[in-house]
């Protein structure tokens, strides 16, 4: 009887998202795959700021008090400044830039030396004031404040980022992997690697020994590839893992490991290189 464990994990935020409302319905989204929500909002609390110590409002430790605070303390609005932003599982760079042009606060993303707006809210309204990315499930958070309420929006349908999944076809001695849209958060994979060892020897990946060294070439998201298994079974008592890794151009990622309560990338230094 073959025993086996696959390495491969997948990740799921549970957020509390709501109705559309003044923070949202005046953004203008310039990308079809993108929708807006209302993830926490501060109208409930005395000024509508929750930065006001005289509000008594405990924040909340989502972000920590410096993403919904900066810039909002002792500063005009609007605040007229592009802010540092964060990355996406494909590398592209999320900034708040002001559009004078246009009157308006711009969300702009940028990879490769080329940059686009993907939303943008009216200065008369308000201004966006602080950003983070989930960038494992494609989500962007943004501190809002208007006229009226204050409070953090959600835009989804950003890139996101996935493990390749392996599957054991029982019977027929096979791995089958199915190729995400962002393997290991790499905009595209140049060769997917699966590799094997004795399950004794984790999280030593010096020990691994290479299946094949190309599961599959510039895969397709979504793109199945079955790969050969002509190792014999583990003796009893005995058991062998499988895991992939993920090559684009000179860099190589080995998926997450789930430690002390969270999601952290493996270390591939110690994999060997993978020679047929």
């Amino acid at each position: 009887m073959r025993r086996f464990a696959l390495l491969c994990v997948s990740l799921l935020f549970a957020e509390q998202a709501h109705a559309q409302s003044y923070l949202t319905d005046n953004f203008q989204l310039l990308r079809p795959e993108l929708t807006i929500s209302v993830f926490r909002d501060f109208t409930n609390t005395p000024t509508g700021q929750p930065c006001n110590s005289a509000n008594g409002y405990n924040l909340p430790l989502t972000f920590g008090s410096a993403f919904e605070c900066e810039s909002w303390i002792n500063t005009p609005v609007p605040a007229w400044r592009s802010i540092g932003g964060g990355f996406d599982a494909t590398g592209a760079l999320y900034q708040i830039t002001p559009n004078d042009l246009l009157s308006t606060t711009d969300i702009v993303r940028g990879i490769d030396n080329t940059t686009e707006t993907i939303a943008r809210l009216p200065s008369s309204v308000g201004v966006v004031i602080n950003l983070a990315l989930d960038n494992a499930n494609g989500r962007l958070y943004l501190a809002v404040r208007t006229e009226g309420p204050a409070g953090i929006v959600v835009i989804s349908g950003l890139p996101t980022m996935f493990d390749t999944l392996l599957t054991f076809i029982p019977g027929g001695q096979a791995i089958s992997t199915v190729t995400p849209r962002h393997p290991d958060g790499f905009r595209s994979a140049e060769s997917v690697q699966i590799w094997t060892g004795d399950v004794r020897s984790m999280p030593d990946w010096s020990q691994a020994q290479p299946l094949t060294c190309a599961a599959a070439t510039n895969p397709a998201p979504g793109q199945i590839v079955t790969v050969p298994d002509t190792l014999p079974d583990p003796a009893p008592g005995g058991g062998r893992y499988y895991i992939a890794a993920t090559q684009h151009a000179a860099d190589r990622r080995l998926g997450r490991q789930y430690v002390g309560g969270s999601f952290n990338a493996r270390d591939p230094a110690s994999l060997p290189l993978c020679a047929p």
